[in-house]
C-alpha cells in the first residue's frame, strides 16, 4: 500500500476538523532556531508544561512532563534559540479518567509501563541545577559548625508510594509522588 502524500493528510486532517464529532490534534514542530541575529544579551527561559490525571491536587497526579529551554532577547521577548528540550510520560498506577483524557488526548494504553527520566529533567535546565549546588554549598559553609549529619537520598525514581484505596486497604505504586512540587533530595541533622 502506497503512503498517503502530505497534501493528502492534510485534507482528512481538515475534513475530520470539520465535523462536529472530531478533534483533530496536530503534532507541534519544534524549531532549534528562530532568528540568530537578534541584538543584544540573551536570557535563558525555561517552560515547564504537565498534563495530570485530573484537577484535584493531592489525589490526582502527573503523567507527562514537557520542558522547553530556550534563549530570548530579554527586552523584546523575541526567542533565538530552543537548546533543551525533554519530553515524558509517566505512568499513574491509576486509571485515567475519560475526561481527563478528553483534554489532553492521554490514554492509560500510551503511559502504561512509562517513568519520567528525571536526570533529563534535571538536565532540561542545568543552569537551575549549578544554582542549586551552589546554594547547598554556602548553607553547607555557613551553618557547618552545627551541622551533625546528613546525605543524600536515592533518586525519586527509586521511591515507592503507599496510599490509601478508600476501602480500608492500600495500594503500592512503584515511584515518587508525582502531585508534590518538591522532592526531598537530602536532609541534615
Amino acid at each position: 500500500m502506497k503512503s498517503p502524500s502530505d497534501a493528502a493528510i492534510a485534507a482528512a486532517a481538515e475534513l475530520l476538523d470539520a465535523h462536529p464529532d472530531f478533534r483533530v490534534i496536530r503534532r507541534l514542530a519544534i524549531h532549534d532556531s528562530f532568528d540568530a541575529s537578534i541584538p543584544g544579551p540573551l536570557a535563558i527561559a525555561v517552560v515547564i508544561d504537565t498534563e495530570t490525571t485530573g484537577t484535584r491536587h493531592g489525589e490526582d497526579r502527573i503523567i507527562e512532563v514537557g520542558i522547553v529551554r530556550f534563549e530570548y532577547q530579554a527586552e523584546t521577548g523575541r526567542v533565538a534559540k530552543v537548546v533543551g528540550v525533554y519530553s515524558g510520560l509517566e505512568d499513574p498506577g491509576i486509571p485515567i479518567p475519560p475526561e481527563s483524557t478528553a483534554i489532553h488526548g492521554i490514554t492509560d494504553e500510551m503511559v502504561a509501563g512509562q517513568r519520567l527520566d528525571e536526570s533529563a529533567i534535571a538536565a532540561a535546565d542545568p543552569a537551575a541545577w549549578e544554582t542549586m549546588m551552589r546554594e547547598h554549598e554556602a548553607f553547607g559553609a555557613a551553618h557547618g559548625s552545627a551541622i551533625r549529619g546528613g546525605n543524600a537520598l536515592q533518586p525519586a525514581g527509586t521511591a515507592t508510594s503507599i496510599r490509601g484505596d478508600g476501602a480500608g486497604g492500600t495500594t503500592i505504586t512503584d515511584g515518587a509522588f508525582a502531585e508534590t512540587k518538591e522532592a526531598l533530595g537530602g536532609y541534615y541533622l
